[in-house]
């Protein structure tokens, strides 16, 4: 993923009804799915990689106005066309 997200590593009331999370590095053309978490709160997203493995969750933004205040947890998983599944 490439960080920071929303260019200051913060999240603040106006952003947090649209939160962007980019990334690179995962393999051409992968499902990459992104979740995003406050240890009591979950979403999850799923994208296709481009053909140099870069990706963005544009379109569907994540909304955490309704998870706690504090630290977020992301993470991110790829999937190959051979149904192979490793960090993204």
């Amino acid at each position: 993923m490439t960080t920071p997200i929303e260019v200051d590593g913060r999240i603040n009331a106006v952003e947090d009804g649209s939160v962007l999370i980019t990334g690179s590095g995962a393999e051409a053309n992968a499902s990459v799915s992104v979740t995003i978490s406050d240890g009591g709160n979950n979403q999850s997203r799923t994208v296709t990689a481009d053909g140099s493995g870069a990706w963005t969750i544009s379109g569907s933004e994540f909304d955490v106005s309704s998870f706690n205040n504090g630290t977020l947890t992301l993470s991110a998983t790829q999937s190959d066309a051979a149904g192979n599944t490793s960090s993204a």
